[in-house]
């Protein structure tokens, strides 16, 4: 119950500004962007979450609360989130198995830690340990010199992530959940596996092809920014 209160206000609210935002952006200025900051770069990135930083962020700065919904991070974090809203863009199929393949373990780790106490809490025990290979596998999987390739495109993108996503998680968190603002900034992270993304949406809609080696340049960038600033801002506020 805790969980859902308190995350389905602030996925909610990051949702609806993620569909405005990127339906207004290609109205606004198409495919094609502008600077060099494509459509796809835009909604893949803003959409993007990482819930193995989520989860040592909220370790170290928040409570039981926030670290029991990983899970439900998780799901936010699949690719089928920006492949929906570019969806609404342009039709086309989606592969829903991504999506799938994170419900189903979701929804067995509810099943079972709700049925059996004894082995929820022996589970529980091992997650430190969990962070600590995620974390190992996360970095392993970004790629500096692709990030520095983004260049301006890809700073400001950044300065967008946490303009449109973390501000106004952290102001819904703070004056109407009213606690400091740990879970925003911890959701406001951005995963090295949307990366591949841009990537994955080309095969299916030729006309964003063009774009999508630059996309994946400029969200891990982004990847890099938030490892780097997010869990500084979480410190800062928890204080």
């Amino acid at each position: 119950g805790k969980v859902a209160k308190r995350y389905s206000l602030l996925i909610g609210i990051r949702l609806a500004i993620n569909i405005f935002l990127s339906l207004a952006f290609v109205s606004f200025f198409g495919l094609e962007g502008f600077w060099g900051l494509s459509a796809i770069a835009f909604i893949t990135t803003l959409t993007s979450t990482n819930p193995t930083l989520f989860l040592g962020i909220v370790r170290d700065f928040g409570d039981p609360v926030d670290q029991s919904a990983f899970g439900l991070v998780s799901l936010l974090a699949s690719p089928l989130v920006p492949m929906i809203i570019y969806g609404f863009i342009n039709p086309t199929n989606i592969n829903i198995l991504p999506f799938v393949s994170t419900l189903i373990p979701l929804i067995l780790g509810i099943i079972i830690g709700n049925t059996d106490r004894e082995l929820a809490k022996l589970m529980s025990s091992a997650m430190p340990y969990i962070i600590i290979l995620l974390g190992w596998a996360v970095g392993a999987g970004i790629n500096m010199l692709d990030a520095l390739k983004a260049g301006i495109p890809g700073i400001i993108m950044l300065v967008f992530y946490y303009l449109f996503n973390a501000s106004s998680m952290f102001l819904t968190e703070k004056y109407i959940l009213r606690r400091k603002g740990v879970s925003s900034i911890g959701l406001s992270t951005i995963a090295g596996v949307s990366a591949s993304v841009p990537l994955l949406m080309s095969a299916s809609n030729p006309e964003i092809a063009v774009y999508a080696p630059e996309a994946a340049a400029i969200v891990t960038l982004g990847v890099v920014g938030t490892a780097i600033f997010s869990p500084l801002l979480a410190k800062k506020i928890s204080k």
